[in-house]
């Protein structure tokens, strides 16, 4: 038989320009692109081969019959594999190449093992093809099993496609349908005209659709700098976070808005494009991101490299670098870690660098930070809970302790102060201190707010704290968020009247990271706050931006002293002594003085020796429920 190979010589041709078109395309080779990779060449030696046993198979008489026979065995075995390889690629098109599927994957493919076998051994047994004493290339009744095990792939990968069809695009879809009904055509029109190839043709038409709805390079390129972009960062963790074994470095460059004010937007990219070339330069065979403007990332598989790439990194930062014919010093901050410390999942990745990397930054400018397991579980504890406080406050999840505070004068409990907790479903019992930022970060601060000062205000009218003069005044804390939203004063008051308490009972007290906000903010707030006959106090006075002349300007009726206050007070004279004139100025001011944290005896009685009056601390009670609070009001209002 005379093959007519023109249409297979251009396919090859077509599918030449293709492969040589994705391969010197810079690329990220994650599952999807590394299967095509191998379906393109595998793709082109079948083609090859094609053409080849064409013209041996034409010219038998003048070609060895082992020859004939080794290629022939050859072009079956790739041209069986190739329906295989389909289903294969449908697979990861639609996330579902993984390990625990690679016991279904393997049932599915013991007909095409059986059939390469075949093929291998047709050698000695000619069960599905041989050459006659004339060179003429037979084949036998058992041949059809290759097509129907090729027809079985395409089977499978129309379930697959139509099964998993959400998870891949449109586009993908449609390409994958033509590449199926163009192999099947394919396939038939060669059993119709044996003389024509035709299997190369649909396959180059195939696989040049599945090309284009390829992800583009570029889109996984940064433009800027020319390495791979935040995109392609989470593409590759997704694909090898469990599965790779490789370390990563974070590396954040630091003061960039203040380099940006000097040298402008072309210096500051300029800036970026030179570590990205030293980066490039000292980790050629590596993976680099740029996460942000800032922030890069590099990946290698040597837990070695990565401490020789520290080095280099952190010497290089060490000298100037030259931008624009400008020497400018850069510096930076750096976190890394090993896949076998990281146990997050990897939609948590990027928050657990930004936390790492924040407390790189918290231990000064050239930290390099390794992200150990037991810093990775603390980050992954506090990403957990931030998840659950939206949860949490759509719910009212939230929970109010009290903590009274003892008159020393008239020997018994005048205030509280109300104190917010939240229990979470692993983690148990939350402080304030630790969820109160995060809900601050995420925007829930008004709500939950609002959820506590109606807490507060139930338990008060429940109990006719303020008929009952159990107590003088009732505590909640302010957090900074609040103070600033000009709703707050109507929101407290409509609860307030909602509740019908007197809302004199109710001081409200202004966290220390509050003292940051303009001086305007807060005096207008406690002007309206006296109008509505509300108390104001300054909490954990004594750290932070806290100071002596907020007192003296801001007409507070009651100061909070922290206690690292108290603790510094004990220990050191000078200390005690600006504990002494804090409590004589108050005293001036006519501004009542709390002290807070008191546990021991020997701090009760420093503070007896300084005439303050009102004490909160372990010593007298902990944060105890509304109930708790009750019983002690009514059975301990004296301490012995």
């Amino acid at each position: 038989m005379h093959y007519i190979i023109d249409y297979e010589v251009c396919a090859l041709l077509f599918l030449l320009v293709v492969g040589v078109h994705f391969f010197i395309t810079k690329r990220f080779y994650g599952h999807q692109n590394k299967f095509f990779a191998v379906f393109i060449i595998i793709a082109i030696f079948d083609i090859s081969l094609d053409l080849i046993t064409a013209y041996t198979i034409d010219n038998a008489i003048n070609v060895s019959l082992w020859i004939n026979e080794l290629l022939l065995t050859f072009f079956f075995l790739v041209q069986t594999a190739l329906s295989a390889l389909l289903f294969i690629y449908i697979l990861v098109l639609c996330s579902k190449y993984k390990k625990k599927n690679f016991l279904k994957i393997f049932l599915l493919l013991i007909p095409l093992v059986i059939v390469e076998l075949m093929i291998i051994f047709n050698f000695s047994t000619d069960l599905l093809f041989y050459f006659d004493s004339g060179s003429n290339y037979i084949h036998t009744s058992w041949f059809t099993i290759i097509y129907y095990v090729t027809f079985f792939y395409f089977a499978i990968s129309l379930i697959a496609i139509n099964l998993y069809r959400e998870q891949i695009s449109r586009k993908q879809y449609v390409t994958i349908m033509i590449f199926i009904a163009l192999s099947v055509g394919a396939v038939l029109l060669q059993k119709i005209y044996p003389s024509y190839l035709l299997n190369g043709v649909a396959l180059a038409l195939a696989i040049t659709m599945t090309y284009l709805t390829l992800q583009n390079p570029a889109d996984k390129i940064d433009d800027l700098t020319g390495v791979f972009n935040k995109s392609c960062f989470m593409d590759y963790v997704k694909e090898r976070l469990q599965t790779a074994k490789y370390s990563i470095i974070i590396i954040s460059i630091n003061d960039m808005d203040a380099i940006n004010n000097i040298m402008g937007t072309e210096g500051t990219n300029d800036t970026f494009k030179e570590v990205a070339s030293f980066l490039k330069a000292i980790a050629k065979k590596e993976y680099i991101f740029r996460l942000l403007d800032e922030q890069f990332i590099l990946v290698t598989k040597s837990k070695e490299k990565c401490t020789n790439y520290l080095t280099k990194i952190k010497n290089r930062f060490e000298k100037p670098w030259e931008i624009n014919n400008v020497n400018i010093s850069l510096s930076m901050n750096s976190v890394y870690f090993s896949q076998q410390d990281f146990e997050s999942n990897v939609a948590d990745i990027l928050l657990t660098i930004n936390h790492a990397m924040q407390d790189s930054k918290s231990l000064g400018k050239g930290t390099i930070l390794h992200l150990d397991k037991e810093m990775e579980r603390k980050i992954r504890r506090i990403i957990e809970i931030e998840n659950y406080l939206p949860y949490a406050v759509e719910n009212d999840f939230f929970e109010v302790n009290y903590q009274p505070i003892y008159s020393l004068k008239k020997e018994k409990f005048v205030f509280t102060e109300s104190l917010a907790r939240l229990t979470h479903p692993k983690y148990g019992l939350i402080y304030p201190s630790e969820f109160i930022p995060l809900v601050e970060k995420n925007g829930l601060m008004i709500k939950m707010g609002e959820q506590i000062i109606n807490k507060v205000c139930a338990f008060i009218k429940e109990n006719k704290l303020d008929d009952k003069h159990l107590l003088e005044r009732v505590g909640i804390n302010l957090s900074p968020v609040e103070i600033m939203d000009k709703t707050l004063i109507t929101r407290i008051m409509r609860i307030i009247n909602n509740h019908g308490i007197d809302s004199s009972i109710i001081t409200f007290e202004i966290v220390e990271t509050a003292a940051k906000i303009p001086e305007n903010f807060i005096e207008s707030s406690i002007s309206i706050f006296e109008d509505k006959g509300l108390h104001l106090a300054i909490d954990d006075f004594g750290d932070g931006y806290s100071s002596t002349l907020r007192i003296i300007k801001l007409p507070f009726s009651s100061v909070k002293i922290s206690r690292n206050m108290l603790l510094a007070a004990e220990k050191d004279r000078k200390s005690l002594l600006i504990l002494a004139n804090t409590v004589e100025l108050a005293k001036k001011l006519e501004v009542l003085i709390i002290i807070e944290g008191v546990e021991t005896k020997n701090q009760l009685d420093m503070l007896k020796n300084l005439d303050i009056d009102y004490i909160q601390g372990f010593y007298f009670s902990h944060p105890i429920s509304g109930q708790d609070l009750l019983k002690l009001l009514n059975t301990k209002n004296k301490v012995g």
